[in-house]
């Protein structure tokens, strides 16, 4: 067999190969297994190249040959080194570097074509350079294997030496006789060289697949550790809710602790809040995390978690000032800042339900208060709103106001659902009143003592064109 018809069959390997490592690794498809996959097809590319000269223009496979054997060595190093990257920046660093080396080898290569240097000496340049970029490669594999403890990384440094020997060869071979040294001769050390080249290509492909599989393996492992820790998450949250209901009755029920039944019962209204919010995070987070590799929804979620917890311990603190009011302390502040974060707080919770909100603000309006307990109240009044729409099949509407009038501010809040009966209009501010199945009958009763710690007051009306609407008025600034 002639050395032309083995280049063309080995373009061929290259080719199939690569193709079957990409559909093999197809389920754990990513940018290195695309560089890769790549950076060997442009090997095949520049072999068949090689091959073909005599038969298509000599500039083509010369100049483009030599581009695609450049453009290889980058693609096919980076793709590995990339398991060393820890962030983009350090990737496109690596790329950057390699780029440039890649691109010097073919600027070298095309000056000495257009110098007409002698075959043996472009030869030479061609295989001293790959002694350079397959040692490198198998330096990675063994950094990999030392730093990440990959057993596949082995197989891409075996892959590396295997390929150097085999162009260390040509490179002996050229120097003791440098006028049987052309791309076609045939000799032992080329059918050697040949061998290696293929026997380093298996093993490099096998240990890349083996890379890709182990770090598939242990992005498995680490998501079902993260999953088993929100079920014990989810697990505490259940029996937190459980307790705090158990409580609550108990402390209602005694006529003696009525001032802690009213604290308490305040307490668990705002508390179940957040408490929820953290059980449906955990909630989403085992649903998502269940037959899939990605954690950042997982991580979005458990960072969810942890801010619902920061404002639990937030509201506790300023509901046990509702009820020390020597300790409250008062800020100047936007109110429409504090209803913005009222919306966004409830954003999820509203375009889940569909409903549309339309606000009308004043701007530059100041007020004297306290950011968290207000905000708990447009909260409190805005779930109530989106409460009062679930039971309309469309159109699910809620009006937002604020403005000055008579060195007050108003903040109104409507709603186009059914409203309040005439009869529950006196009573709709008491405490344990309420309409809901599932209510304590705290929630307004809340937000009528914010607003009076405010030294303001809260008022309810029926919406002019039908519905429900809530008036805050506190002192203007």
């Amino acid at each position: 067999m002639d050395i032309r018809t083995t280049y063309l069959i080995m373009a061929v390997v290259f080719f199939a190969a690569s193709l079957g490592v990409y559909y093999a690794s197809k389920p754990q498809k990513d940018r290195e297994l695309v560089l890769w996959c790549v950076g060997w097809i442009f090997v095949g590319l520049g072999f068949l190249l090689v091959a073909l000269r005599g038969s298509i223009p000599y500039v083509v496979s010369l100049y483009f040959a030599h581009l695609f054997l450049g453009a290889s060595y980058v693609l096919r190093t980076v793709s590995i080194k990339a398991e060393l990257c820890s962030d983009k920046h350090s990737f496109h660093r690596a790329l950057q570097f390699h780029g440039a080396f890649g691109l010097l080898y073919f600027i070298v290569y095309c000056a000495l074509v257009l110098t007409e240097a002698p075959e043996h000496i472009r030869l030479m340049y061609v295989y001293l350079a790959h002694i350079v970029m397959f040692g490198e490669l198998a330096w990675i594999g063994l950094r990999i294997r030392r730093e990440l403890n990959i057993q596949g990384a082995l197989l891409v440094a075996a892959m590396g030496l295997l390929m150097g020997i085999g162009c260390a060869i040509h490179v002996v071979m050229n120097v003791l006789w440098p006028e049987n040294m052309t791309v076609f001769s045939s000799s032992a050390d080329k059918l050697t060289f040949r061998m290696l080249l293929l026997v380093g290509f298996i093993f490099g492909n096998y240990g890349f697949v083996q890379i890709r599989l182990e770090k598939s393996w242990r992005k498995n492992q680490s998501v079902n550790e993260e999953l088993s820790s929100a079920q014990t998450i989810n697990q505490q949250l259940e029996r937190v809710l459980r307790e705090k209901n158990e409580l609550l009755r108990s402390i209602s029920l005694t006529t003696t602790a009525a001032n802690g039944g009213v604290m308490m019962s305040a307490l668990a209204h705002e508390l179940s809040q957040p408490l929820n919010s953290m059980r449906l995070n955990v909630d989403y987070l085992k649903r998502h995390m269940q037959g899939t590799n990605e954690k950042n929804a997982a991580a979005q979620a458990i960072s969810d978690v942890l801010i619902d917890t920061e404002r639990l311990v937030e509201i506790v603190a300023k509901i046990r000032q509702m009820f020390q009011r020597n300790r409250q302390t008062f800020d100047r502040i936007d109110p429409n800042t504090l209803l913005e974060a009222a919306l966004r707080e409830l954003h999820d919770e509203l375009i889940a339900a569909k409903v549309h909100v339309s606000t009308s603000l004043q701007r530059d309006l100041w007020i004297w208060g306290e950011p968290t307990q207000l905000t708990m109240l447009f909260i409190n009044l805005l779930r109530n709103a989106k409460e009062a729409l679930l039971d309309l099949p469309v159109d699910r509407h809620i009006g937002i106001g604020c403005t000055a009038e008579q060195g007050q501010v108003r903040l109104t809040i409507t709603d186009n659902g059914r409203g309040v009966p005439q009869d529950r209009h006196a009573s709709l501010f008491d405490l344990y009143t309420t309409s809901k199945e599932s209510g304590l009958g705290v929630g307004l009763w809340i937000c009528r003592m914010v607003a009076e710690h405010h030294r303001g007051f809260i008022q309810y009306s029926n919406a002019p064109g039908g519905g429900a609407q809530f008036t805050v008025s506190l002192p203007a600034l």
